[in-house]
């Protein structure tokens, strides 16, 4: 099955792309030089490189190349910047680096003080952040900041995009893989926590289905990021990657160099 990707605004890709590398330079220093760079300006950064790298996908839809690379990295880092800021300021030490603009920021303890609760990742900005670490790789470096960071956000009514934060917290770092509260049938439960369930059982088919209903749900969106769906990405990361599964669907929403890990060999078999 094909599903094609949605337009995005023209001159919003074309702003994307120009001057790229001295316009990411010198947001980050300007962030840097007005005062403690906190979860807004890291999250502000990781937009910048995702919209970058969405305006890339419209000429280079399966982004292998060494720049999509480069920005897939730094798009990363800046999110788990934003969810260590969150973490562990000012409680403990920690350092966030950007490659792409030879860009470093270390925070040191400040005995005495507290978090901040304004500081806290939404779970939106949580998910967004984690999904960028699956494709990249760095679940494991950022893994303790996550589960800081998830258990610092204030209470409030179950929502479908934190039950799906809570889902891949059990399946990266519970024994058997499931949260908790996730004892609903499978038919039940929404398509990304299916998916995860299906991750976890070595379930292809059922996986498969639930893929496809969050690409027909449908990313939207004006700006060139929305071309690149995260949970989708990412959840198709995790079965190339654990199982050996290319994704059933074909469509330019999921980056075949994303997907792989940019695996230079043609596709594991279907």
């Amino acid at each position: 099955m094909r599903i094609e990707r949605h337009q995005v605004d023209g001159a919003r890709v074309a702003e994307a792309r120009e001057d790229f590398v001295n316009r990411i330079g010198r947001q980050v220093h300007s962030y840097s030089r007005a005062g403690l760079m906190t979860t807004t300006e890291w999250q502000l950064i990781s937009d910048s490189f995702l919209d970058y790298l969405g305006a890339l996908s419209t000429t280079r839809p399966d982004l292998h190349s060494a720049e999509a690379r480069a920005v897939l990295r730094d798009a990363a880092a800046a999110a788990a910047g934003a969810v260590s800021f969150a973490a562990y300021y000012p409680v403990d030490s920690f350092h966030v680096f950007l490659d792409y603009p030879n860009f470093g920021m270390s925070y040191d303890r400040e005995h005495g003080q507290e978090r901040d609760p304004h500081h806290r990742v939404t779970a939106r900005d949580w998910l967004d952040a984690f999904c960028l670490a699956i494709v990249s790789d760095q679940v494991s470096v950022h893994g303790e900041a996550f589960g800081w960071a998830r258990q610092l956000m204030p209470d409030g009514p179950a929502t479908p995009t934190l039950e799906l934060v809570d889902g891949l917290l059990a399946h990266f770092f519970e024994a058997d893989g499931v949260p908790a509260a996730d004892t609903a049938p499978v038919a039940e439960l929404q398509p990304g926590l299916r998916a995860l369930r299906a991750l976890a059982a070595g379930d292809r088919e059922v996986f498969d289905a639930a893929l496809l209903a969050l690409l027909q749900d449908g990313p939207h969106g004006t700006g060139p990021a929305s071309l690149l769906p995260l949970v989708p990405i990412a959840l198709a990361a995790l079965a190339y990657r654990t199982h050996g599964w290319a994704p059933a669907v074909d469509t330019d929403y999921l980056p075949h160099a994303l997907v792989t890990g940019f695996e230079t060999a043609g596709p594991r078999v279907h």
